[in-house]
């Protein structure tokens, strides 16, 4: 097959995938608020796209119709058994819900039904509770399924894509300057030469980011480039990529601490928790009047809080960061991960993980002198991706030197669990 054909497939397969998901998280949030006739729409979307996706990824054939047939879910169940035997189930359990969505089903569950001879009936009491949460119950294995499938690809492909975020929003945005991570290399090269052969890696502006890297690296620190500070779109663009199985490797301190106006060349702090505290006073009439004022961030506000369980220190008890700090590979960090040269040793730490969020994977951790063991390096989940954060100060080549070693450490391993 032709190298254009073979990519449009491919191309066509991400995003399929990434419509399946959206169809999904569109259900869960219908679901949640109660809202089961709109669910039941958006769960028959996700399934009927999570199985064009499958066989897309999978080089299976399928009808051009809106509904997959019978004969497409058997073949494609059989392809993916080859794989992992009990697959097979996954796809056939979806056959009596997808089947018995005909069309008749299909224009009742968006407009409803009614006639001359017989009174309206509202989608409402038709597709209730009982019908979406039999719904769910087919949909999440297919989709954890579609998981593993495409994550693979990503991760199965040679070389491997990964791509360093570039300065530039757009053609005409400022370009984003480094915040703690002015020895981490910005260039795609330089990272091409740290990763080896095995990896090919592109300058990618946010709108550009592809489902198809495996990997995207944010250069710029606490900050990345962002075309509207009110809605961040750039972020949301991000986020999404990690949510659809990307890995995103943030590259110093606090993630998404500041973002940069690329329109005025300003970098910003962005939470959604401030603290105003008075600096200055002024006395009148024997009272204490406040004049000025200093805006701190609560980092229980910021992104890497709330979107990724991730609370980082914030020169506690009054050790002002960066901190010179023994850092060493986590005692629970996965025994598969590549041993990282350079460790233990001292290194110039700033703004480390100070408690781990559900789920995640310590590499590095270090003894902060007020708080205890913290993590300089973890992987936060979020959704079906990842997210590396880096409590390293990399403006220090000695601690940014560490930083590209555990990169390419976590990127081996990745290769190795996500292959398959």
């Amino acid at each position: 097959m032709a190298k254009g054909r073979l990519e449009d497939r491919a191309e066509l397969a991400r995003w399929l995938t990434r419509l399946a998901y959206q169809w999904q998280r569109d259900a869960e949030e219908s679901y949640s608020e109660f809202r089961y006739a709109e669910a039941s729409i958006f769960i028959h979307e996700a399934i009927e796209f999570t199985i064009k996706a499958l066989c897309k990824h999978l080089d299976v054939g399928t009808e051009r119709v809106h509904f997959p047939t019978m004969d497409t879910l058997v073949v494609l169940s059989e392809k993916v058994a080859q794989s992992r035997s009990a697959d097979r189930n996954v796809i056939l359990n979806v056959a009596p819900l997808l089947l018995g969505y005909d069309n008749v089903k299909r224009n009742m569950a968006r407009y409803g039904h009614e006639g001359a001879n017989y009174s309206a009936i509202s989608p409402i009491r038709t597709f209730g509770k009982a019908y979406c949460g039999a719904g769910r119950e087919v949909l999440k294995p297919i989709t954890e399924l579609l998981t593993r499938v495409q994550v693979a690809k990503r991760w199965s492909t040679r070389p491997i894509k990964v791509g360093v975020l570039d300065a530039k929003a757009d053609d005409n945005g400022i370009p984003c300057t480094q915040r703690w991570s002015g020895a981490c290399s910005t260039s795609p090269s330089d990272w091409g030469r740290i990763l080896g052969p095995d990896y090919e890696v592109s300058s990618v502006r946010v709108g550009e980011i592809d489902d198809g890297l495996a990997a995207v690296l944010n250069p710029f620190g606490e900050t990345y480039p962002e075309t509207e500070l009110a809605k961040r779109p750039c972020y949301r663009r991000i986020a999404s990529y990690i949510e659809d199985g990307g890995f995103f490797i943030a590259s110093a301190g606090v993630p998404f601490y500041a973002a940069w106006d690329s329109e005025k060349g300003l970098d910003t702090d962005i939470s959604d928790s401030r603290l105003l505290v008075p600096t200055r006073f002024e006395f009148v009439g024997g009272l204490a009047m406040m004049k000025e004022f200093k805006n701190l961030i609560m980092l229980e506000g910021t992104v890497a809080s709330r979107e990724f369980g991730i609370l980082s220190t914030l020169d506690d008890g009054g050790q002002v960061e960066p901190l010179s700090l023994q850092v060493d590979r986590a005692a629970k960090a996965p025994a598969a991960l590549p041993v990282i040269p350079g460790t233990p040793d001292a290194y110039r730490v700033f703004r480390p993980t100070r408690k781990l969020p559900e789920g995640a994977t310590p590499i590095l951790s270090s003894v902060h002198p007020t708080i205890g063991e913290v993590f300089p390096e973890v992987i936060a989940p979020k959704g079906r991706g990842f997210l590396l954060a880096c409590g390293l100060d990399l403006n220090d080549l000695k601690a940014a030197k560490l930083f590209e070693l555990t990169v390419k450490a976590v990127l081996e391993w990745n290769r190795e669990r996500f292959r398959n």
